[in-house]
Parts: C-alpha cells; sequence; structure tokens
C-alpha cells in the first residue's frame, strides 16, 4: 500500500496549522483589545516559533513545501471561523 503523506509532510503541516492558528487568534485578540487574550496568544506564538525552527530547515522535498503552506492556510481558516465566537462582542 502507497504512503500519500510521509510523517514530516504531516509534521509540518500541523506545525504551520497550529502557528497559523494561534496567531489568526492573536490579530483578533489584539483587534478586540482583549489583553489576556494576546498575552496567552503571544507567548504561544513564541513557543511554537521557538520549537519549530530545527524542523521547518530540515524540510527539503516539495511535498513538505505543501504541507507547510496548506497547513499555513487551513490554521488561519479554522481559527478565523472559531475567533467569530471566541472574541464576539
Amino acid at each position: 500500500m502507497r504512503r500519500y503523506f510521509s510523517v514530516s509532510v504531516l509534521q509540518l503541516f500541523v506545525i504551520q496549522f497550529s502557528a497559523y492558528f494561534i496567531l489568526t487568534l492573536n490579530y483578533r485578540a489584539i483587534a478586540t483589545i482583549n489583553y489576556v487574550g494576546t498575552l496567552v496568544t503571544d507567548l504561544i506564538v513564541a513557543a511554537l516559533a521557538f520549537s519549530s525552527i530545527k524542523r521547518v530547515a530540515a524540510a527539503t522535498t516539495s511535498e513538505d513545501r505543501v504541507g507547510y503552506v496548506l497547513g499555513g492556510t487551513a490554521g488561519a481558516l479554522v481559527a478565523l471561523w472559531l475567533s467569530t465566537f471566541i472574541f464576539s462582542q
């Protein structure tokens, strides 16, 4: 049976999904002047960035890049939808 996605592609997708998900929530927290939300999402953004540097630097294949890009897009869209409930006024 053929594997369509390698573990590295899935890991890069999850890394970028998480990063853009939290970053989008961060923007919404800032836009709604939510201090606690901004504090929490800023801390998570910094931790994710620091912990994912080696993994992203090791990505070499086209499939890795596609997983990374699609993860970011999906994370931003899901967070945008979810943030309408979290930060509704």
